[in-house]
């Protein structure tokens, strides 16, 4: 069982923490997600940050500090340590955050399992612990096909409120472009795309005003209300594809369906079109 301390703390800033990732800037917001979402260490922090180890340690104690005050500052007074011990314990319950949480799986053979799925089933079996709950009901959860491509089936969850969350992750990544559309930003919506997606969507905007290309970016994230990732099929370190439902819509998803191809870009995932 988890410690009694973690959990109380659990119980105060689990209503908050959504809007406290939020307003973390973009690096903050990645180094937290990387370290204590997907339990990376600070090495691989730093390189996914384009930093160095003694970089990343310090990123992610500047995010954890703010994310402090930002509890203070509504009345729920915990240190540093404590808000980190409690989101990593807690992480497959925050993993709704921005879609925070990959699980960056490379295609396996046989029963080989990569380090990232261990932390995940690990997680997994922490909350089960936590929630007192057998765990035995993993296996209704997760599924692994470890041929060829390995598919992830995501738990049912609500779709997360909108707001920037990067592209550090293939969901975080959905969840800024849902986000730059809410805001008919269209210009930030290209950024989420890969090149030869942007070239697509300047064809499809050509002539058009701004104005015009703005109200059809804040139609389409209208429609796509109530989405959400059902699936992550990992076909490549360097290529994933997520299934996404949402409400049918002749302005959004036609069939309520889609599955969307993302291609990793450096240390970014973009958009590279639908499959």
């Amino acid at each position: 069982q988890l410690n009694e301390v973690e959990t109380t703390a659990w119980t105060q800033i689990e209503p908050l923490l959504e809007t406290a990732m939020a307003q973390l800037g973009e690096k903050d917001h990645d180094a937290l997600v990387l370290r204590f979402f997907e339990g990376r260490d600070f090495k691989t922090v730093g390189a996914a940050l384009t930093t160095t180890e003694a970089g990343a340690k310090m990123r992610v104690n500047r995010a954890l500090e703010k994310l402090r005050k930002f509890f203070a500052q509504r009345g729920v007074t915990l240190s540093a340590a404590t808000i980190a011990l409690t989101v990593s314990a807690h992480s497959v319950q925050a993993a709704p955050i921005g879609l925070a949480t990959s699980v960056t799986v490379a295609a396996v053979q046989g029963t080989v399992v990569t380090v990232s799925t261990l932390t995940l089933i690990k997680n997994t079996l922490t909350f089960m612990a936590w929630s007192k709950l057998k765990t035995a009901a993993v296996v209704g959860t997760l599924t692994f096909l470890v041929v060829g491509t390995t598919t992830f089936v995501l738990p049912a969850f609500r779709s997360p409120p909108l707001a920037f969350a990067g592209y550090v992750t293939p969901e975080a990544s959905v969840q800024s472009s849902i986000w730059a559309g809410s805001t008919g930003d269209f210009k930030q919506f290209e950024k989420g795309c890969t090149p030869e997606l942007q070239e697509r969507f300047q064809g499809k905007w050509a002539g058009k005003s701004d104005e015009e290309i703005k109200q059809e970016t804040l139609t389409w994230a209208k429609s796509l209300k109530g989405w959400k990732i059902t699936k992550k099929e990992v076909i490549s370190e360097q290529e994933v594809r997520l299934h996404i439902t949402a409400p049918a819509s002749p302005t959004g998803l036609r069939d309520g369906k889609v599955i969307v191809v993302m291609a990793k870009i450096g240390n970014e995932w973009k958009q590279a079109g639908e499959h």
